[in-house]
């Protein structure tokens, strides 16, 4: 069984779907929860990466001392080889590692905020992880910041109209999505709850993002295996 880095950054925030699905792939998720104390490890003696979302910014240094070293593995994954995968949170580290910027989408012309299921559209062709998905995904969504610009030599694999970059790829073996396709019912739940006020803004509320979850399950989970399998896939090649 290969080994997977799991970088969680809060409770309501981890590996989710992917957790069965890899291990049936043979890769076995290893947690390290660093906002608990729980010290990064270092990256060899691991077969693959994954890091997740979190309500922080890519550089909220003061707010999570642990980022300089979730960055410093993610760019040391990607000179490695080390298949790596950037979820939300995960995906603007693996960009500001790696030379990219990252930003609030308010403050991006053309972009925005995404909350709730949006449609992505997948332009992948062979790729390895993202490259059997449909051409059009439905895709759980939570926020505020984005990737305005990725890393020198990044294929964007995926977009919508809000925000250009929902997915790239680094080198040959670093992903990166913006959406979330590991979250849990319960823990989009959680995040609708907390962000009730910002979903009233926008008018909508916690029960109609969840309710829109729901009617659209059937086909954001069928993604949401695709990319997991694949990535497991990969890190057992």
């Amino acid at each position: 069984m290969r080994r997977v880095l799991i970088i969680e950054h809060g409770a309501d925030g981890g590996i989710g779907h992917f957790g069965p699905w890899l291990r049936d792939g043979g890769a076995e998720p290893v947690t390290v929860r660093p906002y608990r104390g729980e010290p990064l490890p270092d990256l060899p003696g691991y077969d693959g990466l994954i890091v997740l979302g979190g309500e922080m910014g890519a550089w909220d240094d003061d707010a999570a001392p642990w980022l300089p070293g979730v960055r410093g593995l993610l760019g040391a994954a990607v000179r490695t080889g080390v298949p790596t995968l950037g979820i939300c949170l995960g995906a603007q580290l693996l960009a500001a590692a790696c030379g990219g910027e990252v930003a609030r989408a308010a403050e991006v012309p053309g972009a925005a905020p995404e909350i709730g299921v949006h449609d992505v559209t997948v332009d992948a062709g062979a790729d390895p992880l993202l490259g059997a998905l449909p051409a059009v995904i439905p895709a759980t969504q939570w926020h505020y910041d984005l990737v305005a610009r990725p890393p020198q030599g990044a294929v964007t694999l995926a977009r919508t109209p809000t925000c250009p970059h929902q997915a790239y790829r680094v080198g040959e073996r670093a992903w990166a999505v913006q959406f979330h396709p590991e979250v849990l019912r319960a823990d989009l739940d959680s995040w609708n709850r907390a962000g009730a006020a910002s979903l009233a803004e926008r008018g909508t509320t916690p029960e109609a993002v969840l309710a829109e979850y729901d009617a659209r399950f059937t086909e954001i989970h069928a993604a949401a295996e695709t990319i997991a399998r694949a990535y497991a896939k990969i890190v057992t090649s």
